[in-house]
């Protein structure tokens, strides 16, 4: 029995350290922290203002996956056309969305209509069907905020004007 059992053990731990790596292959766990974002920037020139970085969810009474965590975002706000342009790359992982198999990579773009640009502050919207998005850039400060409210403006009747959600720049 005792000469059996030694070849038992060694091919036993030889299966282990061929198994254990196979089993472990499951997809990797991605949190914010562990995926860079371009830094934080608010760029002005005369008639143009450039914002970089990540959108980090503040607030809110509803949490849907637009932006994910894992976001980078890109804006460019013209004087001329009184428009801002938001470039969302998204990585939505199956933690945060369930159903997912693998994390899968979005981008996600809206031009927001300027209301209001002043040496310190743009303020502009985007209204889609079914909620109203502010933009709010402050020159001065070196930040930026987005929010938005559901609304029925538009003929979406499924809307919930007490629904929400806002984020900062960081």
């Amino acid at each position: 029995m005792k000469k059996n059992i030694i070849p038992l053990t060694v091919a036993l731990l030889l299966a282990l350290l061929f198994i254990f790596p196979v089993v472990g292959w499951s997809d990797t766990v991605l949190t914010p922290e562990q995926v860079q974002s371009q830094f934080k920037s608010v760029t002005a020139t005369d008639n143009s203002v450039f914002v970089q970085g990540r959108w980090k969810r503040t607030g809110g009474n509803k949490t849907y996956s637009k932006p994910p965590l894992i976001n980078t975002v890109a804006i460019t706000c013209d004087k001329k056309s009184m428009t801002c342009r938001e470039t969302i790359a998204e990585l939505l992982t199956p933690q945060e969305i369930s159903g997912f198999e693998k994390p899968q990579l979005f981008i996600d773009e809206n031009t927001y209509q300027i209301l209001d640009w002043t040496d310190d502050i743009i303020r502009s919207v985007y209204l889609s069907p079914v909620a109203d998005f502010e933009l709010i850039i402050s020159i001065k400060d070196d930040a930026a905020e987005r929010s938005w409210r559901e609304t029925k403006a538009r003929g979406n009747e499924t809307s919930d004007p007490e629904n929400y959600e806002n984020w900062t720049l960081e």
